[in-house]
């Protein structure tokens, strides 16, 4: 039992010759009736102790050393069994540690910090936003306005981005129907002051923190965010703002193409479309990231041509009832025509060079 059981008696020096002795019968008693844990004392017979060599103290410590987890009988290898075999260690007494890098620390500390502040700015989040994944959070923070917060958490944990961008593209596109005192509240949580922006119209600072995050967090030559985007404005029935369309084009117009073909976008199709043949021919190609247009001295250029004649057919079924469409139908075919001409002069200047050499 681990009471004490030292008599005054004990504490003081007491002189005998068999102090050996002594502790081997305190082993063999720990032995007999060892602790649950270490370094917890156990009962020694007083009459035991009268006879040691020494004081308290210096009993207590044989006891305790006896009573180790560590503790070996004599004569026994604490490395190998009694067949001589290796030992394996024991997966208890392994100590399990786990190492934690700078960016683990950022990322729990990031972590920590969005859900402070979405309690802060959400208080009805109050007893179930500490226990959010970072998944989870980023759902929450897209759902209460705080965009660039989501935006951190889904960078630090490598998430997808898109449905922060579709939320915020969301509450873009709805922000004129909105409350002001609303529209500013959501605004402040979201680093509105890097934008250095003079304009005292929340509506227009919502779109202006849109294009911010899109061209900060898009990297060069990529239109994943920027489909996200352009989709959800689609869907929404909203205005697509002309620099989203001037740096999708610029990234990948034939993405942005088939985009608006496959939202029902025909009008804003049909002029992409004019503009993009007229690019390939030479007349601004570089609002569409081109660097060569349709000459018989330079390299093959692309037009998704398939695209387009998809495009054809849904203007000619959408003018047999509008006359808008129809009118885009035959300007539309009309360019086509040319640019299927200029391609095989192109080619027939192109076999004549090659013949020439």
């Amino acid at each position: 039992m681990p009471i004490k059981a030292f008599s005054d008696h004990a504490t003081n020096s007491l002189e005998s010759p068999d102090l050996d002795q002594q502790a081997k019968k305190m082993k063999r008693f720990s032995d007999k009736f060892p602790p649950v844990e270490q370094n917890v004392m156990v009962r020694v017979p007083k009459h035991d102790v009268d006879k040691g060599l020494g004081n308290a103290r210096s009993i207590l410590s044989i006891v305790m050393d006896v009573t180790s987890v560590d503790y070996v009988a004599p004569g026994i290898s604490p490395k190998r069994d009694s067949a001589g075999e290796h030992k394996a260690d024991s997966e208890s007494k392994r100590r399990q540690v786990e190492v934690l890098e700078v960016a683990d620390v950022r990322r729990e500390y990031q972590l920590v910090k969005a859900r402070i502040e979405l309690i802060k700015h959400s208080p009805k989040h109050a007893t179930t936003g500490s226990r959010l994944s970072p998944s989870e959070l980023v759902a929450v923070l897209t759902n209460v306005g705080l965009y660039t917060t989501a935006l951190t958490i889904c960078r630090l944990f490598k998430l997808r981005y898109e449905p922060v961008f579709e939320g915020l593209t969301s509450t873009c596109a709805t922000a004129r129907d909105g409350d002001e005192h609303s529209l500013w509240k959501w605004l402040t949580h979201n680093n509105i002051s890097d934008l250095n922006l003079d304009d005292k119209d929340p509506v227009s600072i919502s779109w202006k923190l849109l294009e911010h995050l899109l061209m900060t967090t898009e990297e060069p030559g990529l239109t994943l965010f920027h489909k996200a985007v352009t989709r959800r404005l689609c869907q929404l029935e909203a205005f697509l703002p002309h620099w989203l369309m001037a740096s999708y084009r610029q990234r990948n117009p034939a993405e942005l193409l088939r985009v608006l073909l496959a939202c029902g976008r025909v009008a804003d199709a049909a002029d992409l479309a004019k503009d993009y043949i007229w690019a390939v021919l030479g007349r601004g190609k570089e609002y569409f990231g081109l660097k060569e247009c349709l000459t018989s001295a330079g390299p093959p250029i692309y037009l998704p041509v398939n695209t387009i004649d998809l495009l054809l057919l849904e203007l000619k079924s959408a003018g047999k009832e509008d006359q808008f469409y129809q009118k885009l139908y035959v300007s539309l075919q009309e360019l086509m025509d040319y640019y299927i001409d200029t391609v095989r002069r192109v080619s027939r200047d192109k076999v004549l060079a090659a013949g020439m050499k």
